[in-house]
C-alpha cells in the first residue's frame, strides 16, 4: 500500500467514526433530560393511558391495519393516533366528533376509526381549507393500501384480557370497506374561523391542531369549547418543540377561564381536557 493510499484509508476511517462519536456524545448529553421526561410521564400516568389505548386498539383493529392507516395519514405519532381513536370510542353519545386539523387527516381518520367502536353512530366533522381534496387523496391511498381488510369485531368487555380474545375467536369478522370510514365524515371545506359563526351542534370530542396562529387558536377555543357536551373531550394536538411549549402555556392559561373544564393529562404532543359532567 502506498503512502497516499494509506493516508486516504486513515482519512476515510476517521470521517466514518466522527458521526458515531457525535451521536454518542449527543445521546450522552441528552440522556438526563430524557430520563426526567420519561420519569415525569410515568408519574403523571401517561404510560398508563398509552398502554390502555394500545391494548384496546390491538383488540379492535389488527396491528397491520393500524400500520397501514398510520402510513396513509403520515403526519401523526402512533401513540397519539391510537389515543385519538380510543378517546373517540369513549366520548359521550350526545354530540359529534370535531377535528380542526392542519394539512393532514390523521386525527379525523383515527377518530372515525374509534367512532366505529362507539355504541352510538357518531359523526366526525372534519373542518379545514380544501379538506375535501385532502380526503379524496386519503380515499385513493386507503383503497390502494387495502385498508378495507380491517375487521369489525365487537365484544362486550374490551378490558378483559381473557374475554376479549375468546370473543374475537368466536365472532365472525366482516371487512370494513373504506367507505365505512368516509361515511362517518361530514366535511366543512371552509376556514375554521368561518365555521365558528355557524356551528351549533353539540360536540362529544373536539380536536384542535396547534399549528394555527395564537389568535386563531384562542378564537377557536372561545367559539367551540362552549359546544362541548358534559364529559366531552377537548384535545389539543401538535404541542411540541419550543413553539409548542409556548402554545402549551397559552392553552393552559386560556382554558383556566373555563371553570367546568379540567386538565386530564398531557401525553407527548397531546394536551387533554375534559368538560365536567352535570
Amino acid at each position: 500500500m502506498t503512502a497516499a493510499n494509506s493516508a486516504q484509508a486513515i482519512s476515510t476511517h476517521h470521517n466514518s467514526t466522527v458521526p458515531i462519536y457525535s451521536r454518542f456524545l449527543g445521546n450522552l448529553w441528552r440522556s438526563p433530560s430524557r430520563f426526567f421526561r420519561s420519569a415525569s410521564r410515568w408519574f403523571s400516568g401517561a404510560y398508563e393511558w398509552e398502554s390502555r389505548a394500545a391494548y384496546d386498539l390491538a383488540q379492535w383493529f389488527p396491528p397491520q391495519d393500524q400500520a397501514i392507516l398510520s402510513s396513509i395519514c403520515g403526519t401523526g405519532h402512533r401513540t397519539i393516533d391510537r389515543m385519538m381513536a380510543w378517546l373517540a370510542a369513549q366520548a359521550p353519545p350526545t354530540g359529534c366528533l370535531v377535528d380542526i386539523g392542519s394539512q393532514g387527516t390523521y386525527s379525523a381518520a383515527w377518530m372515525a376509526m374509534g367512532a366505529m367502536r362507539h355504541p352510538s353512530p357518531l359523526t366526525v366533522v372534519s373542518i379545514g381549507e380544501e379538506i375535501d381534496r385532502v380526503w379524496q387523496v386519503f380515499a385513493r391511498q386507503a383503497e390502494s393500501a387495502h385498508l378495507q381488510s380491517i375487521v369489525d369485531q365487537t365484544f362486550s368487555d374490551v378490558y378483559s384480557p381473557v374475554v376479549a380474545p375468546l370473543s374475537n375467536s368466536l365472532s365472525s369478522p366482516s371487512p370494513i370497506p373504506v367507505s365505512r370510514i368516509l361515511d362517518r365524515l361530514r366535511l366543512q371545506n371552509i376556514h375554521p374561523l368561518e365555521a365558528c359563526t355557524s356551528f351549533r351542534d353539540p360536540i362529544s370530542m373536539l380536536s384542535v391542531h396547534s399549528s394555527r396562529s395564537s389568535h386563531e387558536l384562542m378564537t377557536l377555543l372561545h367559539k367551540f369549547v362552549p359546544h362541548v357536551a358534559p364529559s366531552g373531550w377537548i384535545a389539543w394536538t401538535g404541542i411540541q418543540g419550543k413553539r409548542g411549549l409556548r402554545r402549551q402555556t397559552l392553552i393552559h392559561q386560556e382554558m383556566a377561564a373555563h371553570k367546568d373544564c379540567t386538565h386530564v393529562i398531557t401525553i407527548r404532543s397531546l394536551i387533554l381536557y375534559r368538560r365536567q359532567a352535570n
